[in-house]
C-alpha cells in the first residue's frame, strides 16, 4: 500500500529559477482559477497578466511547493524567503469536478506541515485563516507587531489580531498566522525601532 502511494501521491519543491520554469503555465493556470472569485491573485484577473507576474516568481529567490497525484499537479504553493522568516504567498488547487478533492488534500498536507515544523508565516484572511487557525491550529501574531513585520502601516482591530491595512487601493481585513525565525521575532518584539543586526530588505506584499 504504502509503495503504490508513493508512485501515485509525490511533493515537488523547487528553488531554482530553471526548475520552476517547466511549470509556470500549470502554476499560473491553478492560481488564476483558484484567485478568480477575489479578482485574481494580486488583482490580476487576465490570466496573461498573471503569467507574466508568476515568470518573475520564478526568477525569485523563492521556493515553489507542488504537489502531484495521478501524474496532475494539484497543489501549488509559494513562499518568499524574508528577514522575518518564510513567508507564504500564494496558494492554489486544481480540480476536474466538484468531487476531486486531491488538491484540498494537498493543501491540507503541506500547510499542516508548515505548522509542525513552525517554517513559516502567512497573512490571510477568509477561508485560509479558517483552516490554518481553527483547522490545523496555526497561532496567530499579535496586530501590534504587524507594521514591523510586513514594513506596512495597519490599523490593528479590537480583538488585538486582525487590522486593517490598503492592498490594491482597498482596506482589506487580515491576520498574521504561524511562526518567524528566532532572531527576527526577537528583533520585531524588542522595544527598540530598530535593529543593525537585521534589516528588512524585502517589502513586497
Amino acid at each position: 500500500m504504502r509503495a503504490k502511494q508513493f508512485l501515485i501521491e509525490r511533493v515537488v519543491n523547487l528553488l531554482k529559477p530553471e526548475d520552476k520554469e517547466p511549470y509556470i503555465d500549470t502554476v499560473t493556470d491553478i492560481l488564476h482559477k483558484s484567485y478568480a472569485k477575489i479578482g485574481g491573485y494580486k488583482n490580476l484577473a487576465d490570466r496573461e497578466d498573471l503569467r507574466r507576474e508568476v515568470e518573475k516568481l520564478a526568477q525569485k529567490d523563492n521556493i515553489w511547493k507542488l504537489i502531484r497525484k495521478d501524474g496532475e499537479i494539484v497543489t501549488a504553493s509559494i513562499y518568499k524567503f524574508t528577514n522575518m522568516g518564510r513567508k507564504a504567498l500564494a496558494t492554489g488547487t486544481y480540480r476536474k469536478d466538484k468531487d476531486d478533492l486531491r488538491g484540498k488534500d494537498g493543501v491540507y498536507q503541506i500547510k499542516g506541515e508548515d505548522i509542525t515544523q513552525g517554517r513559516m508565516y502567512a497573512e490571510v484572511s477568509d477561508r485560509m485563516e479558517q483552516m490554518l487557525i481553527d483547522e490545523l491550529g496555526a497561532k496567530p501574531i499579535s496586530a501590534k507587531y504587524a507594521s514591523k513585520i510586513l514594513g506596512k502601516d495597519v490599523e490593528p482591530l479590537e480583538d488585538g489580531y486582525h487590522y486593517n491595512r490598503e492592498l490594491g487601493g482597498e482596506i482589506k481585513t487580515k491576520i498574521l498566522v504561524g511562526r518567524l525565525d528566532d532572531q527576527a521575532w526577537e528583533w520585531v518584539t524588542a522595544e527598540a525601532d530598530e535593529n543593525p543586526d537585521i534589516l528588512i530588505i524585502d517589502k513586497a506584499a
